[in-house]
């Protein structure tokens, strides 16, 4: 049996229930509490941030600088929401708080946010991504503002992504108002956040003003984002990438491609299956690739959940929404759908800004530092590096405020029998201690065993050293402190002890060879296969403080041309860059996940199911298709002919063809240069 056609000798059954629903106007409405901001969204801030957590909680980057849940921060947030006007109070949250926060006040007051809360992908309706089905002589006149350019960086955002990270710099350079300029920061993120979960609503991105309503808007309670908060994401979206903008761009790209909103149901086989809401026609999804079910007359497409319900006949004796009925064509989209949907779109929402909290979070580098003074006293300084290579979303290039040099207090502490006090407090100013302090020698008497760590209480963040033990060896010094592989560098300090024997060199973890060893100075090389990192010599099992050292020659610029497709980064993600990677390339033409790892002269690159590190020569030897030295070699390929390298003194040019994924990539080919 096929699907019923809807033709105008209907008009005689529109008409009968179009008398229903006048007739049941005057019963209360239900509860319209969905993916809104009182309720909805908040949880699905409250999840991301909790499986964010969950996920980089033992993550390098955090391991030394986890997330501080006991700070309150007091700032201004909205007590009472409005839909023309809304005023700001001081209230006091937490880290989590103040995210969850800016999944309410995203919408406030509602009736200025909602008109900046549409995208659409793919800008059918004369070339414009924002909302324009808009009622005629509507009160609110259209800003002509898309939901991607509102939430990324708009002037007249207060609290957009970029407003966040400027927001972040300043709390962690400027003491003066700090704390409400924290609050203020997580409130934006937790603002851009409730705009990246928008994303995962049809309606949001396929140009559906709703005015009375979406089905599914309304319907998708808090209790159903609590259900399926920790489902299963959808293998056909690509959550890899360095850019919040990319990100954004992808959700709505994949919600617009996979769902329908009950206005916008098209069907190119059936001349009246229409947009009830009389603008642009979405190709996909399609009808026609879905299974009819002749009982309860409803489309299914397949997800990696299950099939999934969405779109129903409208004059189905199982139609649930009557209100929704009158003036459509064919098909809608009931709240009865709503549970099924969440399954694979509340995933979608939250996993998407797990990605986006970590974006947003620097990586830090705490470094206790010990000099001699002009009288021969230890004096204990300090430097927090922003490793702004790592954190891509930071850089001026994306739009970001640029590395953080912190100026604030911060804590040495004495560890000893396992108990921790403070000992000595510093000054940071432009990311170093301002002025190294000696200790005082009457109150604090250091033992062989005792370790020391320094510890910065900002941004958020327990940032912390790694633990310097006083009778191990500590590194004073690098010279130079950044260059090329098998560039000597002299390693100052002291307790290395006379001879090398069993101690080593560590430059990022790589074994260094040693040229010279005494107590007081090392001069080794840097590893060939090595990225920037921490130094520390070991000496009989026991390590040194790290000192940071930068590898030249890197990388320094990564290019993207797009030959022949659509923008590239809906097709493959660049992790944070810092060689040797990974650096992964999905829907490839080889049978699993492409990826590519450059190390010097050196492409690791192939075709696998599961790859997720590349440390040569460890990691690369597990699947590869492709191990090849430039030297002498000006052009190299996989056997499958995804990746083809060329390589010239300034650089890598890497060729990738990937196939096509429906609504997240449009197949074909694209060039990715690293430049020298």
């Amino acid at each position: 049996m096929n699907p019923p056609t809807s033709t105008p000798q209907r008009t005689g059954i529109r008409l009968i229930l179009l008398l229903i629903i006048v007739l049941l106007a005057g019963l209360p409405a239900a509860p319209a509490q969905a993916w809104g901001n009182l309720y909805a969204h908040p949880r699905i801030n409250h999840h991301a941030f909790a499986q964010f957590e969950a996920a980089y909680g033992q993550n390098e980057k955090y391991e030394r600088s986890p997330i501080d849940r006991t700070l309150l921060l007091r700032g201004m947030g909205i007590v009472v929401p409005g839909s023309l006007r809304v005023d700001d109070e001081p209230i006091t949250l937490d880290v989590a708080g103040w995210i969850e926060h800016g999944g309410f006040s995203a919408d406030e007051p509602e009736a200025y946010a909602a008109l900046r809360h549409f995208y659409d992908p793919l800008a059918l309706n004369d070339g414009a991504p924002y909302l324009t089905d808009q009622v005629p002589d509507s009160a609110f006149p259209n800003p002509q503002i898309d939901a991607r350019t509102w939430a990324m960086n708009h002037a007249e955002n207060p609290h957009s992504w970029q407003r966040a990270l400027q927001m972040y710099k300043l709390a962690m350079e400027t003491p003066r108002e700090r704390e409400a300029n924290l609050a203020y920061a997580f409130r934006a993120l937790g603002e851009t956040m409730h705009l990246v979960a928008d994303m995962a609503q049809p309606a949001h991105v396929r140009n559906d003003s709703h005015v009375i309503s979406d089905p599914i808007e309304a319907a998708v309670t808090a209790e159903i984002v609590d259900a399926h908060a920790s489902g299963r994401l959808d293998s056909r979206f690509n959550l890899r990438t360095d850019s919040a903008d990319a990100l954004f761009d992808s959700v709505a790209r994949y919600t617009n491609a996979y769902f329908y909103s009950s206005d916008t149901i098209y069907n190119p086989s059936d001349p009246y299956t229409l947009p009830r809401n009389g603008e642009a026609n979405y190709d996909s999804p399609s009808l026609s690739a879905m299974v009819y079910d002749v009982q309860d007359h409803t489309y299914y497409a397949k997800f990696d959940v299950g099939k999934v319900a969405m779109a129903q006949w409208t004059y189905s004796q199982y139609m649930l929404d009557l209100g929704q009925v009158a003036g459509s064509r064919g098909y809608h989209v009931p709240a009865a759908f709503a549970d099924q949907q969440a399954k694979v779109l509340i995933p979608l929402a939250i996993q998407s800004n797990v990605i986006l909290i970590n974006m947003f979070f620097p990586t830090f580098i705490l470094n206790l530092e010990t000099s001699l003074n002009a009288a021969g006293e230890v004096q204990y300084g300090g430097e927090l590096v922003h490793v702004i290579k790592n954190d891509p979303a930071w850089s001026v290039e994306q739009g970001g405020p640029g590395e953080i040099r912190y100026t604030g207090p911060a804590q040495l502490y004495l560890i000893r029998d396992g108990k921790q006090r403070k000992i000595l407090d510093l000054e940071f100013e432009g990311g170093v201690v301002r002025e190294p302090q000696v200790l005082d020698v009457r109150s604090v008497k250091l033992q062989d065993k005792d370790q020391l760590v320094l510890e910065i209480l900002a941004g958020g963040r327990v940032i912390r050293s790694a633990e310097l033990q006083l009778s191990g060896p500590q590194i004073t010094a690098l010279n130079p402190d950044h260059g090329l592989p098998n560039t000597q560098v002299t390693i100052s300090g002291r307790n290395f002890g006379p001879d090398q024997g069993r101690s080593r060199v560590a430059f990022a973890g790589e074994a260094a060879e040693v040229v010279v060893w005494s107590d007081s100075e090392i001069v080794a090389r840097v590893p060939e296969k090595m990225r920037n990192g921490l130094v520390i010599v070991t000496v009989e099992g026991m390590a040194s403080n790290g000192v940071f050292f930068t590898l030249d020659g890197q990388p320094t610029e990564v290019i993207v041309a797009t030959p022949d497709s659509g923008s590239p980064r809906l097709c493959f993600a660049v992790e944070p860059y810092q060689p040797p990677g990974p650096w992964l390339i999905p829907s490839m033409n080889g049978p699993g996940i492409g990826w590519a790892c450059i190390v010097d002269d050196q492409l690791f690159a192939g075709d696998v199911p599961v790859h997720t590190s590349c440390a040569p020569p460890d990691d690369v030897k597990i699947f590869p298709s492709l191990v090849a030295d430039f030297d002498g070699v000006n052009t190299i390929s996989d056997r499958w002919g995804s990746i083809t390298g060329t390589y010239t003194p300034d650089g890598i040019t890497l060729t990738i063809r990937y196939d096509e994924t429906p609504g997240i990539c449009p197949g074909g080919v694209d060039t990715v240069v690293f430049r020298y």
